[in-house]
């Protein structure tokens, strides 16, 4: 049986939604402490 990381399923995830038009922005770029905080973009 083939397993998989939880790194793998995330990126084949990512990558689904963005051919199905989605974006992606990682979280720390978006946490209240970052230097452009959600909102704010």
């Amino acid at each position: 049986m083939t397993s998989f990381t939880e790194s793998e399923i995330e990126i084949f995830s990512l990558d689904e939604l963005k051919q199905l038009g989605f974006s992606y922005i990682p979280g720390p770029s978006i946490a209240p402490d970052s230097e452009t905080p959600e909102g704010t973009m």
